[in-house]
């Protein structure tokens, strides 16, 4: 599986990656806890897409790897692609307060 993400993330379009990695930036710092659906509904939202969302899993896991995003448990998916099931709920390390966003 581990391997699967990284080959989807070495392939991922490049303006894809780049826009994922911005709006986890921009979640740190105004989100305490959010989900790869608050990324994914972003790029969906710039029309931005990538041959394969697995993708977004190397990315987060960058993020965690650096200490920035920490597990923080689990939700049922909202996405339809997804049918329900569960997805990791991440915490920022980063967020202040004052910041938060709804």
């Amino acid at each position: 599986m581990e391997e699967g993400i990284q080959t989807a993330l070495d392939n991922a379009n490049i303006s894809w990656k780049n826009e994922a990695e911005k709006r986890i930036f921009w979640l740190l710092k105004h989100k305490k806890h959010f989900t790869s659906e608050d990324v994914l509904d972003y790029l969906d939202a710039l029309k931005i897409k990538t041959h394969n969302n697995r993708a977004l899993g190397g990315v987060f896991r960058y993020f965690n790897k650096h200490g920035f995003i920490k597990p923080y448990g689990y939700t049922q998916a909202v996405r339809s692609s997804r049918h329900k099931a569960p997805i990791r709920v991440w915490e920022s390390t980063v967020f202040k307060e004052e910041n938060e966003v709804i």
